[in-house]
């Protein structure tokens, strides 16, 4: 049986050396947050979408909070891919 892919959209709010708490309050009240160790640094992102267009209104909602520079990132089964092709196995 093949399962379909687990594709999830966050928005990468911002990279950092800075081991930061996840709380709201770190992150101008934006909540559902997640860290990821990437090179030398963490990434910080928002939100878990199963669309594309549920992620671009966490990028809208993100950008109302000041991360006018986020970003869409998209994840397979937990690994992180480009996100055209996490686009091919969602619908919009």
């Amino acid at each position: 049986v093949k399962r379909s892919a687990e594709i999830v959209f966050r928005v990468q709010l911002l990279a950092s050396v800075k081991d930061l708490d996840l709380r709201s309050d770190n992150f101008r009240g934006l909540n559902k947050l997640s860290r990821e160790p990437y090179k030398n640094m963490y990434r910080y992102m928002y939100g878990n979408a199963s669309s594309f267009n549920e992620a671009k209104l966490l990028k809208s909602n993100a950008d109302m909070k000041g991360y006018t520079t986020s970003f869409i990132v998209a994840y397979k089964d937990g690994e992180r891919i480009p996100v055209p092709e996490a686009r091919k196995y969602v619908s919009d």
